[in-house]
């Protein structure tokens, strides 16, 4: 987990927050550990932690989302 935050984009700014983001996980044990909170936030992401097993019920399909992305017109 901790090297997928390594990769995020870095949107940490001394001066301001306005830039932070929020970052969405579910509540398994490793998103729980306080190094993934703290590496999140060094990176200037906040962590929401969402109930576990509920992903599927507030999260936007992205087949659907996108839709337009997967229509081909020939």
């Amino acid at each position: 987990m901790l090297e997928t935050i390594s990769h995020l984009p870095n949107r940490y700014n001394i001066f301001t927050q306005k830039n932070y983001a929020i970052y969405v996980l579910d509540d398994y044990a490793v998103h729980l550990m306080d190094e993934v909170r703290k590496a999140l936030y060094d990176r200037g992401y906040i962590l929401v932690i969402i109930g576990g097993g509920i992903t599927g019920d507030i999260q936007i399909n992205d087949t659907h989302y996108r839709r337009y992305l997967f229509h081909f017109n020939f």
